[in-house]
């Protein structure tokens, strides 16, 4: 989705208090190729982040549909144990893409103000929905799997018979 936003300034525009820019055909263009190669990059890290958290899910679902298949047994620790890894691997791989995506939206932003446009992204600060924040929902989404993985693991080595072993070591 490409915004629609126009490099013109905005007099009417409260919020402005940038001082006028030089206004010449060349640096408009410039400025709107700059733009939109911000705003393309921004929203390639958004793909990306789905398609890997897409990826991630249907190898998640599938090691899920094993381990109820076979139990968690001592067979299912090298599975959970690469899916931990992956889990991890995600993670940082979300936290990372989300940086690329914040620093590509804010450079777009910034050329928006230096132009005395308003930003794109103030509607959507100022909606009702603005408490939820995508950058802390996929970490969290991985954090709750390597949670919930780690507990496999836990029973697929024995469970409460684990807890044992170390309380009686300490």
């Amino acid at each position: 989705m490409t915004p629609t936003a126009s490099l013109a300034p905005h007099d009417n525009d409260p919020t402005n208090t940038l001082p006028p820019c030089e206004e010449t055909s060349g640096r408009r263009e410039l400025l709107r190729a700059r733009f939109d190669q911000h705003w393309a990059h921004a929203r390639h890290a958004e793909n990306e982040r789905l398609a890997i958290t897409a990826a991630y899910s249907a190898l998640l679902a599938a090691t899920l549909n094993v381990v109820k298949d076979t139990g968690l047994t001592a067979k299912a620790i090298p599975l959970l144990l690469f899916v931990l890894a992956v889990s991890v691997v995600c993670l940082g791989l979300s936290i990372k893409i989300h940086a690329v995506f914040a620093s590509h939206t804010r450079d777009a932003e910034e050329i928006l103000l230096a132009n005395r446009v308003r930003p794109m992204l103030t509607s959507i600060r100022e909606s009702p929905v603005r408490w939820i924040r995508v950058s802390v929902l996929f970490p969290m989404f991985y954090v709750t799997c390597i949670a919930g993985l780690l507990g496999a693991l836990f029973a697929a080595l024995g469970g409460p018979q684990c807890v044992g072993y170390v309380v009686a070591a300490a």
